[in-house]
């Protein structure tokens, strides 16, 4: 009676520490050991880093944005998640609770890259109070026209002259279509 021995370099074994896919029957020990925050977001695995906790980064879901806008990696390691989770279990003071969570986007973005607004926001006051000074500006042309119309018959001085070159002026700078 013998003994015998495998030894496999476990250095170049991967482990997939993310949830197996939805309908997988993919046989996986570690699946789903991965510390992402669910909520916000993702698991992904990375492959070539050895047999070890970590080799995963934990992405923003759709709705959700990294919260450093400045960082060029935008996703969180999962060496530095697990190494946060393992002062947690140990009772050590860690960031694990407070960290590695997305952010919401505004309302109305199904994806974005930091807390901008998607979705114009007008200022409808604004808009109303230049909405009724055309409004206006219009109603008082059409009464400058029909009083150019009933009266087109008198003789007309300087001043009238020089009033209806204004009245052009403005109904072509405000754009209005008139009988002129």
């Amino acid at each position: 009676r013998g003994t015998s021995g495998i030894d496999i370099d476990l250095e170049k074994v991967d482990i997939n520490q993310c949830p197996v896919p939805y309908g997988s029957n993919e046989d996986n020990v570690f699946a789903g050991s991965a510390r992402c925050k669910e909520e916000t977001t993702k698991c992904i695995v990375i492959s070539g880093l050895g047999f070890r906790r970590g080799s995963y980064k934990c992405v923003c879901k759709p709705g959700y944005y990294f919260p450093d806008s400045s960082s060029s990696q935008k996703f969180f390691k999962g060496t530095e998640i697990e190494a946060q989770y393992a002062l947690k279990r140990k009772g050590l003071p860690n960031k694990y609770d407070i960290s590695f969570n997305c952010l919401a986007c505004a309302a109305g973005c199904d994806v974005c890259e930091d807390n901008s607004p998607c979705v114009l926001r007008l200022n409808w006051i604004q808009r109303s109070i230049l909405l009724a000074i055309s409004g206006l500006m219009m109603i008082s042309i059409a009464v400058l026209m029909w009083f150019s119309v009933q009266y087109r018959e008198v003789k007309v001085s300087f001043f009238s002259e020089f009033q209806f070159c204004i009245c052009k002026k403005v109904m072509i700078i405000t754009g209005s279509q008139g009988l002129w």
